[in-house]
């Protein structure tokens, strides 16, 4: 387990229904952002039900690799303005990677288009879960970027945030059909 240095985790400003972002600024919890950094952060947590439940070292170290890049992500959303910065993680190019590794692993005959969710193992079901928490990111990510865009910021998310999602989404999926196939 890694550790996170944490220097508090209350605030004891009250709940205004605001909270605050890396720089300092206060933003309100409806915020697409928010709701994005929070969606992350479950999907972050599903993966680790799943990660609880591998049965192989190259599943473990494949949701291993993705856990350490979901946290650069929420960094990212959370420091949007250019305080933090996703250039050293190269996270597209590693989930596209990792797309690469699983498809090579996978048996194409047996992916289907259509697949009934959470029919097989524990750490399947996990995946599923997380497959679909995923897509949600990419949902409010676009959301996200509209509000971003109507408040006017200069400086936005990166757009292939979108690509990543959607890869990731499908690395997910095919890591819980590796489970049962």
């Amino acid at each position: 387990m890694r550790n996170m240095n944490v220097d508090k985790i209350y605030t004891r400003k009250g709940d205004s229904g605001q909270t605050s972002l890396y720089s300092g600024e206060r933003v309100s919890k409806c915020s697409a952002r928010i709701k994005l950094v929070g969606r992350l952060d479950t999907a972050n947590a599903q993966l680790g039900l799943a990660k609880f439940y591998c049965n192989t070292p190259f599943l473990y170290d494949a949701i291993e690799n993705i856990h350490l890049i979901l946290i650069k992500q929420i960094m990212a959303v959370v420091a949007y303005n250019g305080e933090y910065s996703l250039e050293d993680c190269d996270y597209l190019g590693r989930i596209q990677n990792l797309y690469d590794d699983v498809i090579e692993k996978h048996p194409n005959d047996k992916i289907t288009d259509w697949t009934l969710y959470g029919s097989g193992t524990q750490q399947e079901a996990h995946l599923d879960l997380a497959t679909c928490i995923i897509r949600e990111c990419e949902v409010l990510f676009h959301e996200t970027q509209n509000e971003l865009a109507k408040e006017s910021f200069s400086v936005v998310l990166p757009s292939d945030f979108s690509e990543f999602f959607n890869t990731l989404s499908k690395v997910t999926f095919l890591l819980a059909r590796l489970e049962v196939v």
